[in-house]
């Protein structure tokens, strides 16, 4: 997937509420932000309209790694930013170190 920030500065985060509100000061379109469970649906819809970046905290949730496999599987960037020890493994994902 080729991100150009020109055209769709858009970004999904799951489960980093500091990052969302950086990147939303820097002027991004943040869906989510919030813990898996509240922010599933919104980021999904929103993909609805284009892929866009997804980062997801590395802390385990139910039905976190099936749902960003999935994504990754449609051809969306999944960024995995690890959270205290966490270690969540995700295929198709890029594990980031921040």
């Amino acid at each position: 997937m080729t991100f150009d920030p020109t055209t769709r500065p858009d970004i999904g985060i799951v489960g980093l509420p500091d990052v969302a509100a950086a990147l939303r000061s820097a002027g991004l379109v943040v869906v989510g932000g919030g813990a898996f469970s509240d922010v599933a649906k919104s980021i999904r819809e929103h993909l609805d309209g284009g892929a866009f970046p997804i980062l997801s905290t590395t802390e385990a949730a139910p039905g976190l790694r099936t749902w960003l496999t999935t994504q990754a599987g449609k051809g969306v960037t999944v960024g995995l930013v690890p959270v205290g020890g966490s270690d969540l493994a995700v295929n198709g994902a890029e594990v980031l170190e921040v």
